[in-house]
This record gives C-alpha cells, structure tokens and sequence, in this order.
C-alpha cells in the first residue's frame, strides 16, 4: 500500500514551513508531492530546493484556479491504488508518529477510506483542543457540523475518489465535506478513534464561513431528505447570524473568543 501526502500550496510561505517541519518530523519518510503555480516564485524556490534533497516526491503544475481543482490535479496524477492525504500548508500531522501509524491501518479491512479526529488551532497558535473522531460518519451530522470530520483527517484510495466523482469544484468551501457524504454512502470507513491531523483557523474554511454556510445548506438539500428541510433553514438562519457575531469578536475580543472556544471543545470531549 502506498500513502501519498498531498500539499496544495499557494502565496502561504508560513503555512507550507510549518507542513514541512510536520513532513520532515515524521517517525519514518513521508511520500510526498506538492500542487503549486509555478508563478509562486518565492515558495517555488522552496520547492526547488526541497526537489533537489529529495524530501518532495514530485512536483504539480497548478494554473492556480482554486484549491479544489489543484486537489483533483493530484488525484488525477495519482495511481488508482494509492491512498491520498490531503494535508494542506498549515496543516499539520497530529504526532510524529501519525503517518506511520496510518500507513499500518491502511491494510487493515476492506474500506477504500478512514477517518481519524483532529486537533484545533487557534489562528495566533493556540491550542483550542481536539476532536476524537466519530463512531461512523452520517450525512446528517457532517452536513450539520455536529459529529463530523474533517478533510485534514481523511485518507482515501485515489481511484474511490475518481469513482466518486472527485472534488466538486462548484464548490468554494464545502467540496470536502461533499466529498466525505458521498463515500459515506457506500463505504462506512475504518475509523481512527484519536487525532491525526493539525488544523490551524484562519484559512480559506475560516475566511469563508458565510460561503460554506450557503453551500452546506445547498449540500443539505442534496443528500438529506425533506424532513430536515425546516431544521436545514433554521440551521443556516443560526449560523448565519452565529458568524457575523464570531467574526467581529475575532477582530474585536479574540483572545476571549479562543477561551469560549477551549470551554467548548474541553466540554465536548
């Protein structure tokens, strides 16, 4: 079984170092391949230099279009056999060794997917607190962020993706969570109970709260039937209102924010 660490990487200097330190602390080598536009000039130096020593497997052109099709790039490059993680810059494994010990499950059963719990992040560094993964991935609770789980913590076989049609690019925020719907399924998964990936806020997901809202509600009405439709618009009308409060507590009172944030999770768990 061959697991492929997948990066897409675009202007994020800062985010794709931290991925690398990740990358390279690994217990055993890490095969790795990076999408990026060749007009990045400052992390295509990066990415040279990391060529030449041989941490990086290959190399993807990307036109830059958007994380989604560079993602699918990458599924296209891949052998249907191998098993692709997607760990963008800024993500991060969850120890060091994380990799390792998912490689050993990929043989384990007959799913062509798993899904493990993450850790959260706070923007300025901070560790907010973790998410044990579910006992099984539902479309109602993934579409209703309740129980779910997220694309850092999620290895698929290439070829399942194709067969599921790839990553919507639609889509703007949610064709990951799209994505992990649709292999719901057909496939229950083989579950990880801890942690194994890093997730740092801030990034795209963060930025485009309100655009993942409307696109989760579309996704709603695709995969769940009319008895959510009163739950599903009450739902986004919530967070809706939810996200302009969080956003303006982020720029106002964040350090208050990541503690409500920390009482949440710790509660969780």
């Amino acid at each position: 079984m061959e697991l492929v660490v997948i990066t897409v990487v675009k202007s994020d200097v800062s985010g794709f170092l931290r991925t690398l330190h990740s990358i390279k602390s690994q217990s055993i080598n890490v095969k790795w391949r990076v999408v990026n536009p060749k007009e990045d000039i400052e992390i295509r130096e990066i990415l040279n230099h990391l060529m030449i020593e041989g941490a990086i497997e290959r190399l993807l052109d990307d036109e830059g279009a958007g994380v989604y099709q560079a993602m699918n790039k990458a599924v296209l490059e891949a052998e249907p056999s191998e098993w692709l993680w997607f760990l963008n810059a800024g993500d991060e494994f969850a120890a060091d060794d994380t990799y390792e010990k998912v490689l050993s499950r990929i043989s384990e059963g007959d799913s062509r997917w798993l899904f493990g719990g993450h850790i959260l992040m706070a923007e300025n560094g901070d560790f907010l607190g973790s998410r044990n993964s579910p006992l099984s991935v539902i479309p109602q609770k993934q579409l209703f962020a309740d129980d779910y789980v997220s694309h850092q913590g999620v290895v698929m076989e290439a070829g399942f993706i194709t067969e599921l049609g790839n990553f919507n690019t639609g889509l703007k925020i949610a064709a990951d969570w799209e994505l992990i719907v649709k292999a719901c399924l057909v496939d229950s998964g083989n579950r990880i109970e801890q942690p194994i990936a890093v997730f740092h806020m801030g990034g795209l997901s963060t930025r485009g709260r309100q655009i993942s809202n409307a696109e989760l509600l579309h996704l709603r009405s695709e995969y769940l039937s009319s008895r959510y439709v009163i739950k599903s618009y009450s739902w986004y009308l919530y967070r809706g209102i939810r996200n302009l409060i969080v956003m303006k507590l982020e720029n106002s009172f964040p350090d208050g924010l990541n503690l409500v944030r920390k009482f949440r999770l710790k509660n969780r768990r």
